[in-house]
């Protein structure tokens, strides 16, 4: 889990004796509590990634956060994250633009840019180095590309409890201000 080496308290999500669903915050050197650092993540690098440990542990009563006893508290929490997850991407999005116009600039051709040669605007070049970075055989040698670093970023979050469509729906409505998943006033 995201943080879990370095977190002084991880939130976990569990059934209690009555076998409702509830919030539990561990605090770190709790016994029976353990972290472990992921090793060769191929993406979200950044971010200090751990496999969390549980066995046996004790929960006191002012650890548990109360109002909270079903699926319900725990959707409203991932339902946030996607929405952080969804601006991530177009984070990504833009530097996938930015990175491929530099790109078509610095990279000299025939002693004049590339831009200046080609006519495939700097969208379709973007793209197209998105396709080539998930798709091509050559993949270890795309690795010193750093576009590649973002692509795998972004397949792990388009991955994340099938968020896609989420993500298209919550980028729509904020570039479009529509709300598509939102049915229209009849006018």
């Amino acid at each position: 889990m995201t943080n879990s080496l370095i977190a002084d308290v991880i939130v976990v999500w569990g059934r209690n004796e009555e076998g409702f669903v509830q919030c539990f915050v561990l605090e770190k050197g709790q016994a029976g509590l353990d972290a472990s650092k992921i090793e060769g993540k191929f993406s979200l690098r950044a971010s200090d990634t751990g496999m969390i440990f549980m066995e046996d542990v004790f929960v006191p009563a002012g650890n548990v956060l109360p109002h909270v006893t079903s699926l319900g508290g725990l959707s409203f929490c991932l339902n946030n994250a996607c929405y952080g997850i969804a601006w991530g991407a177009l984070a990504a999005a833009e530097f996938f633009m930015g990175a491929a116009r530099s790109y078509t600039i610095d990279r000299k051709q025939f002693g004049s840019p590339l831009a200046a040669n080609h006519v495939t605007p700097v969208v379709n070049l973007s793209l197209s180095l998105a396709r080539l970075a998930t798709c091509s055989v050559e993949t270890v040698s795309l690795m010193s590309i750093i576009i590649i670093r973002h692509v795998m970023n972004l397949e792990a979050v388009n991955i994340y409890k099938g968020t896609r469509d989420v993500h298209a729906l919550i980028l729509g409505r904020a570039i479009t201000g529509i709300p598509s998943f939102v049915p229209m006033p009849q006018k």
